[in-house]
């Protein structure tokens, strides 16, 4: 695995990072982690898995539908 060092983070920021890793019950570097994967998410395999479905329903997907395919496709 790579090794990522961010430099100039700020008092404020890093303080937010840690009262949010303290909600999640996780260490910082396993919150900054999953905050990188949620965001760097590959979104076209949540656009591709609408798309099929959307061709195989006789009904409109529900936003329900596309926030728990979203969740499955996160790590």
């Amino acid at each position: 695995m790579a090794t990522l060092t961010i430099r100039n983070v700020s008092e404020k920021t890093l303080e937010r990072l840690k009262e949010r890793a303290r909600r999640n019950g996780r260490s910082m570097q396993k919150e900054v982690l999953a905050i990188l994967e949620q965001q760097t998410l590959d979104r076209r395999e949540v656009v591709a898995e609408i798309d099929r479905l959307n061709r195989t329903h006789t009904r409109p997907t529900t936003a329900e539908e596309v926030d728990e395919w979203i969740r499955k496709s996160r790590p």
